[in-house]
């Protein structure tokens, strides 16, 4: 057996993480890219320069990667018979590819990367000596519930904020439709919202909470004048959400030792892990964080019955137009049980840090 890991999506924020550590252990990749302009290694360069800010590290990281170019949605990623069979020789599949798209437009799309790519890659590791599989999926497959949701639970009748929500639950259904049949060893792993390490700050991909942040950075690009208080510009603008609810965010080393940790323990073999946050950040206390960050303050959560109330102003309503796709995770969400993720790393000193004001 070839001692070469498949991983797919590792241009992607988790997926690029994952080959710097896989790669940092001493493991080969082979890498599932799509064709683009740029030739993969120098993609791959391009972010593990990001990852590593050590150009001598990278250079070395490259030559344990080989680029495969295919689709992960099209039938044997779209390669040819004898291209495809190389990947069977690989030690294990790792499935990072996914639209992030909340883009209701965007749904066929959505669905197309997100669950035929699943079913690509368990194909393949059907069809691999060690039949392991491990598959990046996300919390927020809990869509619309509410309480407690554990690691066990996939669908139980709950409704979907988005296509991407609505696509990874049903990924994940169809890996437990593979395990039934026993011809995959899998583990499923769900972060909720990932972002910059807690080690220096860094971050290499801008989705999520990010997004929301460049949302209000276009807004400020379009004021003509603002006045400062403290050093500080005042933008006295509301957003609707509920300030005293929580945002789970989870930085990203602590995603990436956990998963790294967890797929070498035998014991994850068929099981599901929650990647989240035990102590989730209050929206009040992120929405100040980060505005202070990009040297802003009086932005503020409001309920709808204030809106109601006194309507948005034209400056709200068009911030609230470019973070429509994110509003839906500011009204509530989820208690993510982990006692799956915290059984496997007891005692390993690897722990989520509280994310607050410090």
């Amino acid at each position: 057996m070839e001692n070469k890991i498949f991983l797919t999506g590792a241009t992607g924020f988790l997926g690029s993480h994952l080959a710097w550590k896989l790669i940092e252990e001493g493991r080969r990749l082979k890498l599932l890219l799509r064709q683009a302009c740029r030739s993969g290694q120098e993609r791959m360069a391009q972010v593990l320069s990001k990852i590593a800010d050590n150009e001598s590290a990278v250079r070395e990281a490259l030559k344990r990667i080989e680029v495969v170019y295919g689709d992960v949605a099209l039938p044997d990623f779209g390669l040819r018979a004898i291209d495809y069979q190389k990947l069977v020789a690989a030690s294990e599949v790792w499935h990072c590819a996914a639209s992030l798209s909340f883009a209701e437009e965007d749904q066929q799309e959505t669905f197309r990367t997100n669950l035929m790519g699943c079913r690509n890659a368990l194909t393949l590791a059907e069809q691999t000596q060690s039949r392991r599989v491990h598959f990046l999926s996300t919390a927020y497959i809990a869509g619309r519930r509410q309480g407690v949701v554990t690691e066990d639970e996939i669908f139980v009748g709950q409704d979907f904020k988005n296509p991407y929500e609505e696509s990874k639950c049903l990924a994940e259904l169809l890996a437990k439709e593979f395990e039934a049949r026993r011809t995959i060893q899998c583990s499923v792993y769900r972060p909720s919202i990932v972002v910059g390490s807690s080690r220096d700050g860094r971050i290499t991909h801008f989705h999520g909470v990010y997004a929301f942040l460049r949302g209000i950075v276009g807004l400020l690009q379009r004021l003509p004048f603002a006045s400062k208080l403290d050093g500080l510009m005042e933008l006295p603008v509301r957003i609707v959400g509920k300030a005293t609810q929580t945002l789970n965010m989870v930085p990203v080393d602590y995603v990436i030792d956990a998963i790294h940790h967890i797929s070498r323990r035998r014991e994850s073999i068929g099981k599901t892990f929650h990647l989240v946050n035990p102590s989730p950040t209050v929206n009040r206390v992120w929405l100040e964080t980060l505005c202070k960050t990009i040297g802003i303050t009086g932005m503020k959560f409001v309920n709808q019955r204030e809106i109601q109330k006194t309507p948005l102003n034209m400056l709200e309503k068009l911030l609230s137009r470019k973070l429509a796709f994110y509003a839906m995770y500011l009204s509530g969400e989820p208690i993510f049980d982990d006692s799956n993720t915290h059984s496997l790393l007891r005692s390993t000193g690897i722990e989520c840090p509280r994310l607050d004001q410090n």
